[in-house]
């Protein structure tokens, strides 16, 4: 199952370092999910990542980056259209499990929100949407992570848990965030 990892929407200065030590400790795939950010500011966070990393990385917004930087991809909503010209991987989001299956055989994979603690629909409609390219997001710790590995799907995206073991504003210690990174990878495998 894949771990992934999603950003939060606010840069801040251990943030590269947080994210390539994520990387050293098993990190599959990250999303850069901050579509409103200075194109500048996107560049100087991806020129201080391991250029090893930098196929692993998808964005949102600033679709010109994925080229630029030889990126995995780009992050869109389902039914956004394609950028203009766009040919490289392209990654789905989307809230509504009836969809994530279907964009799963177009998309690179898709990240299915609300799978854990989401408004709405019942857990059984989540497990039906499972599939190899469906990432359970929303929710995940260690225990949905293993609940998501059981319901079949292809990997989690870590959000919240994750960050909130760090302090942006004031905090230099990422360890925390880091041993809590690795007990869902420990169940995510």
């Amino acid at each position: 199952m894949k771990l992934v990892l999603k950003t939060l929407p606010s840069f801040f200065v251990e943030e590269d370092k947080i994210i390539a030590a994520l990387f050293a400790e098993g990190l599959d795939l990250l999303h850069i999910d901050k579509p409103d950010a200075d194109g500048e500011l996107m560049e100087r966070l991806l020129s201080l990542l391991p250029e090893r990393v930098l196929g692993r990385v998808f964005v949102r917004g600033h679709h010109r980056l994925a080229r630029d930087y030889g990126l995995g991809g780009i992050t869109l909503d389902w039914g956004e259209p394609l950028p203009e010209g766009y040919k490289g991987g392209v990654a789905r989001s989307c809230t509504d499990p009836s969809y994530a299956r279907e964009a799963g055989k177009k998309a690179a994979h898709v990240l299915l929100g609300g799978v854990f603690g989401g408004p709405g629909e019942s857990l059984q409609a989540y497990r039906d949407a499972a599939a190899k390219r469906v990432y359970a997001m929303g929710g995940i710790t260690p225990e949905t992570a293993a609940a998501a590995r059981k319901a079949g799907f292809g990997g989690v995206v870590a959000e919240e848990d994750v960050w909130s073991r760090f302090d942006m504003h004031t905090g230099q210690d990422f360890k925390p965030l880091l041993e809590r990174f690795a007990e869902i990878r420990r169940v995510a495998g």
